[in-house]
């Protein structure tokens, strides 16, 4: 189908004859939902697709009057956006006739089209339905109804609430963040625990997992107690934690963290409403049992030197070990050339399908480190890059692992290393799967020290040996923070 704005290229009015309607609507529901939002001069929408569509169109019944406009799945569209392009409708009985208005923004991703529409080009009415619609496949949404008031902005404070045994957290941030932390004073006193902004942990809840400190002397130590209800929204993270799992204090004091960018709450006063009183403290004894982490990753993981067949002395994983207790043991199972979609078919040429390969491994963590050859896959997109790595995490996890996600090191191509660092930051966030971004950690490093990727690589993707020592120990130091070791 041609689209309306090519139709419409010179002329101000498009008859039935001249150009196809809509789909028949019957097509199927879509697979996830548009999302509509006002601020004060616009609407905007986001349009979700699973292909990459011809056109992305929006239906507006300005008016919410079904038996005017153009006859559409429960409205009748006083408005049409197709690619970008505003029309109102001018046809008769239905029948498919629009006049172009004016160019409107609009971008469209690898997933989904974001639109824009002043509500004064839409006659500024209170309210008013739509519905989207995309193609091929064609996918037209539900009718969607939309207040056009402006919606309150999104809150820049932590909110806490308590409902007599749960203190729930609401964070927000403004990027995605690779970790959420709560630092919790459960005894108030700022002399004792971990210090933060005024206060002295004794527990801290880091993306949906409660920790109880276990250092010394203000030291970093903490001890993992167990998982605790979390989720990350587009602008927000929610935590919450059972009173009783603090020791029921009648109150608290606490601190709420994201990076990046890093943002630090100020202390947060909060009554419980408990009486128990709470149980002795208990400090468990450290265990010597022995710990293995699976390093899992291309070359740059490997720690190859790049255009030979040689490995660095000491590539991270041995830097890792090196820096971690005794009784953690880190096992380099990086393969060169592999991406995250051949370890998950067994096609790395050193693993068997990953379902087998995780099942049969001892390993407590699993650490991962892929995306340079998933970027220069021939096919292989962003979406389907978090697709697999989506499916790597869930059979790890349901393998019993503890999945850790870790950014590459800066390369000569920035724009790649970006795109899909981002992509890798957002499927560890749909699946609550903490990142050791390297990435971030190495471009401040270069910054400040004036390096460009030529001068921390051997040949502008693998790192050389003194930047594959900086991997391994901020590795070592953010997996300790991560898992809660000293």
């Amino acid at each position: 189908m041609k689209s309306l704005y090519a139709l419409l290229a010179s002329s101000l009015i498009v008859s039935a004859a001249a150009a196809q309607p809509a789909p028949n609507v019957t097509a199927a529901a879509s697979e996830a939902a548009t999302t509509v939002s006002v601020n004060t001069a616009n609407i905007q929408y986001t349009i979700p697709y699973s292909g990459t569509p011809t056109w992305t169109r929006v239906y507006i019944d300005a008016n919410q009057t079904t038996t005017s406009g153009y006859a559409l799945n429960g409205v009748g569209a006083d408005y049409l956006v197709e690619n970008g392009v505003l029309y109102r409708y001018s046809g008769s009985n239905g029948s498919w006739a629009w006049t172009q208005l004016k160019q409107l923004p609009f971008t469209r991703g690898a997933t989904s089209a974001s639109l824009s529409v002043a509500k004064t080009d839409i006659g500024s009415p209170a309210s008013i339905d739509s519905v989207t619609q995309t193609t091929p496949p064609t996918v037209t949404s539900a009718k969607i109804t939309t207040s056009t008031a402006a919606s309150p902005p999104p809150s820049t404070s932590t909110t806490v609430s308590v409902d007599g045994l749960n203190i729930r957290y609401v964070i927000p941030f403004s990027s995605t963040p690779t970790w959420t932390r709560v630092y919790i004073d459960a005894n108030r006193t700022p002399s004792s625990g971990y210090p933060n902004s005024g206060i002295g942990a004794e527990y801290l809840i880091e993306n949906g997992r409660l920790f109880r400190y276990s250092g010394s002397n203000g030291g970093w130590g903490w001890t993992s107690v167990k998982a605790v209800p979390f989720t990350v929204g587009a602008a927000s993270a929610t935590v919450s934690v059972a009173i009783a799992d603090l020791g029921a204090p009648p109150s608290i004091d606490s601190v709420t963290q994201t990076d990046p960018p890093t943002k630090i709450s100020p202390k947060i006063t909060t009554t419980t409403g408990s009486t128990t009183p709470p149980p002795p403290p208990t400090t468990p004894p450290p265990s010597t049992a022995t710990v293995w982490i699976d390093y899992f990753g291309d070359s740059t993981a490997h720690g190859d030197i790049g255009n030979t067949p040689y490995q660095v002395a000491r590539p991270p994983s041995v830097v890792m070990d090196e820096n971690l207790p005794s009784n953690y043991n880190v096992r380099n199972e990086a393969v060169g050339g592999a991406s995250v979609a051949e370890l998950l078919a067994g096609r790395d040429g050193v693993h068997a399908p990953w379902a087998t390969t995780v099942a049969r491994s001892n390993a407590r963590y699993i650490l991962m480190n892929y995306s340079i050859n998933d970027s220069y896959e021939p096919g292989t997109t962003t979406a389907s890059y978090k697709a697999s790595y989506a499916q790597v995490i869930d059979i790890a996890r349901a393998a019993g692992k503890t999945v850790i996600l870790q950014t590459t090191n800066p390369t000569n191509n920035s724009q790649k290393d970006v795109a899909f660092s981002t992509a890798m930051k957002e499927v560890a966030a749909q699946k609550n799967v903490p990142v050791i971004d390297v990435y971030a950690y190495l471009s401040q490093y270069m910054a400040a020290n004036n390096l460009g990727p030529y001068q921390i690589t051997n040949d502008g993707i693998h790192p050389n040996q003194a930047t594959y020592i900086l991997v391994g120990e901020y590795t070592a130091r953010r997996f300790k923070e991560i898992v809660g070791i000293r």
